[in-house]
């Protein structure tokens, strides 16, 4: 059976000018003509046709169909993988869409406005966001901000008060409030801190993140001065890797341990007893989780913290309890 290209394309739903395009291309030559020279195909030919609509429908191009056929389907599994890829990612896409459209969406049935009130400006934040979180991470964040939103304004006033009354980064003040700042943030992220990492990056990149946050530049110039006197005191003595590796005790868990050793210094307690023995414990303990658990990580992290003034004033432990704390555990590690 031999078919003229006009009802070739009638039967396959191509056009006669796709046809045209495949024979000037290559990848379809009709197997003879006519008299009158119209192009004839016969059952190979439309078997071929049959073969290079299936791999349009898999979305290869024109080219890689033309290889996928020269090579009698050699190249076609490393094709397939490439489009199995490509369409991957464009459902990785979509999801991440539909999630960013879900969480606009809960928003509004929630009764809670978009952050400016602005569509377009929300919209806008939500595309810079998305350049550095996933959907996931972005719906995480949201949740979180709802539960910790609180702690924040009353940390952001007190660093106010402290540029206000001139205290430098490396001040008592500054560092506590740094080291505040560092455990909210991290609570807010569930302990990660690649995405502290990354926020951290968009407020510095992004100039909208800031102005729609309710934390403004001056506070966050006076964030990162600080953040970085400690950086320096520490990198005196850990490498940028062990730097990374640190990891950051809550304020209350070292003013327990604070309050508690004093408690025994103003009393005499002697280093052996069980009261001293429990605390030195509970002090190895944090500086392990602090070091993550790499005993050359404690032991510089200890020599910096007792020759860096500036990490000192960031701490909740009393020179007293430094003090009583380092007495004890030498005594009790000499036994």
């Amino acid at each position: 059976m031999l078919l003229k290209i006009g009802e070739l394309a009638r039967r396959t739903g191509l056009t006669v000018r796709a046809l045209h395009h495949y024979d000037d291309i290559g990848l379809l030559h009709p197997s003879g003509r006519s008299d009158a020279g119209y192009r004839l195909y016969k059952a190979a030919d439309i078997e071929r046709l049959h073969t290079i609509q299936a791999l349009r429908h898999l979305g290869l191009s024109l080219d890689e169909i033309q290889k996928a056929l020269t090579e009698h389907g050699k190249s076609l599994p490393n094709v397939i993988a490439r489009q199995l890829e490509a369409l991957d990612q464009d459902i990785e896409k979509a999801l991440q869409l539909r999630s960013q459209l879900l969480l606009i969406q809960k928003r509004v049935a929630s009764g809670v406005p978009p952050e400016s009130g602005d569509w377009l400006t929300s919209l806008s934040l939500m595309a810079t966001h998305s350049q550095y979180f996933s959907a996931t991470e972005l719906r995480m964040l949201f949740e979180n901000w709802r539960r910790d939103e609180a702690l924040w304004p009353p940390l952001i006033t007190e660093m106010q008060k402290a540029i206000q009354d001139g205290s430098p980064p490396d001040s008592t003040v500054a560092q506590r409030l740094v080291l505040r700042w560092m455990e909210i943030s991290l609570k807010w992220m569930d302990g990660n801190i690649d995405l502290l990492q990354r926020w951290d990056a968009m407020l510095q990149q992004e100039p909208i993140t800031v102005a729609k946050s309710l934390i403004d530049r001056t506070v966050l110039e006076y964030f990162h001065a600080a953040m970085q006197c400690r950086k320096t005191a520490l990198l005196k003595f850990l490498s940028s890797e062990e730097y990374a590796q640190l990891r950051l005790v809550g304020e209350r868990d070292w003013q327990v341990l604070n309050d508690a050793v004093e408690a025994l210094a103003r009393d005499d307690v002697p280093f052996e007893d069980v009261r001293a023995r429990e605390l030195v414990q509970r002090w190895r303990d944090l500086l392990d989780y602090t070091s993550n658990d790499d005993p050359a990580i404690k032991a510089k992290l200890l020599t910096a913290v007792k020759s860096e003034p500036v990490l000192q004033a960031g701490l909740a432990l009393s020179e007293i309890s430094r003090l009583y704390l380092r007495s004890a555990s030498a005594e009790l590690t000499s036994k």
